[in-house]
């Protein structure tokens, strides 16, 4: 399954987490739309910042909601965020290295994370 933008069976119902998932959806579409048109080198630097930087916010934000309440998938939570926060800084230094191949691999790798945990394991917190 590809994903096209933000739909309602995404939604966690805890509007600032569903807030930063539609951003993350929305720079998925941004990369993907700059693949389309071969604008992905202009791009691609400023999305992995905004990206690299939105995840620290993003999943602290979702820590702490876990943390509060207890939950029982916050130590797989926060194993599974470390890993996505590694990959996206080996992508960072990549593009910081003049790789700008990296988007090839980069939208897959976020277009599965996003299917894959968020429709996943966030769904398990979702009220």
């Amino acid at each position: 399954m590809a994903l096209k933008g933000w739909d309602s069976s995404f939604s966690v119902n805890i509007p600032n987490l569903d807030n930063d998932h539609k951003k993350m959806v929305d720079m998925i579409g941004q990369l993907h739309q700059a693949m389309s048109q071969g604008k992905s080198k202009d791009l691609l630097n400023p999305l992995i910042n905004e990206l690299a930087n939105y995840t620290v916010s993003h999943f602290s934000a979702e820590e702490k909601y876990l943390s509060e309440k207890n939950h029982p998938d916050l130590a797989v939570q926060k194993t599974q965020h470390q890993v996505f926060l590694g990959k996206i800084n080996e992508f960072k230094a990549n593009v910081q290295n003049g790789q700008t191949a990296v988007a090839i691999q980069l939208l897959p790798f976020l277009n599965q994370w996003f299917l894959g945990h968020i429709m996943k394991m966030d769904m398990n917190y979702k009220l």
